[in-house]
């Protein structure tokens, strides 16, 4: 899918500025490939990992180039496999550039409000959202306003979707068991709201858990939910789950709705 950005709307940003010399000319040139990349690839970086990269264009700038050395230098190392010397001086430069490539990508990983978490979306937002991208880099490129009109009824369309989704958590009521070695417990949601009653030794024994639990509160939709710690863990111990059938499992294997939506 970037690939296909690079290829389509690479050309057309590129030819939007022209640089006045080399070294501006690299760096726009870097920043028309991530613009690109980036277009046509965060739909589906909020569908699997939902989240959006806040620094993306200046990460890129640095780590375009440093991936693109690493790459190349990669194919040349195999070539230079039998001339030992000249591989014992190429592998540890090109580990050298590696560990930075990988230093840079945590670096900026680890800035302040580094990324926009907790946002998902289903196929159908996904679908659209992608054919909405689609059709605007089309009209961009061919300044044909029919695309342009195309686009906007697939905007409106996926935000009265939306809308319905959002109003649709607003009288959801369910109850989710979680599947734990360590224990278990249980989240009742109502609504917006939740609280969770779990074993004591829950959030201290399981490394995933809060990751997990946080997951499933975003997916909800609910801002702000409650935990409540218990020492008396014979009542998860007895509780043996059991998949029920539905039409949204939430984190399988970790999390299984017992009550459908109302």
């Amino acid at each position: 899918v970037s690939v296909a950005g690079i290829i389509g709307f690479y050309p057309w940003l590129y030819r939007q500025y022209l640089p006045a010399n080399t070294i501006t000319n690299l760096i726009w040139q870097s920043t028309c490939v991530a613009l690109a990349a980036q277009t046509f690839t965060f739909p589906f970086g909020l569908y699997y990992f939902h989240q959006f990269p806040n620094y993306f264009l200046p990460a890129n700038l640095i780590i375009i180039p440093l991936s693109t050395v690493v790459l190349f230098g990669g194919i040349i190392f195999l070539f230079l496999l039998p001339f030992g010397w000249l591989a014992q001086t190429a592998g540890p430069l090109l580990s050298y550039i590696t560990s930075i490539l990988n230093k840079s990508v945590i670096l900026f990983g680890d800035l302040p409000h580094a990324q926009l978490k907790g946002i998902w979306i289903y196929e159908w937002q996904l679908i659209l959202f992608f054919t909405v991208v689609i059709t605007g880099v089309i009209f961009l490129t061919k300044k044909e306003n029919v695309w342009l009109f195309a686009a906007m009824i697939l905007l409106v369309i996926m935000l009265t979707g939306s809308i319905f989704l959002h109003q649709n958590q607003h009288d959801q009521v369910q109850i989710i068991a979680w599947k734990k070695k360590d224990g278990g417990g249980f989240t009742c949601v109502t609504g917006m709201s939740s609280f969770t009653l779990l074993p004591a030794l829950a959030p201290k024994t399981s490394e995933n858990f809060k990751f997990h639990y946080s997951d499933a509160m975003d997916f909800l939709g609910i801002p702000e939910h409650r935990r409540i710690i218990t020492h008396r863990t014979d009542t998860f111990s007895s509780v043996s789950p059991a998949i029920w059938s539905s039409p949204y499992m939430i984190l399988p294997d970790t999390v299984i709705k017992l009550i459908n939506n109302r």
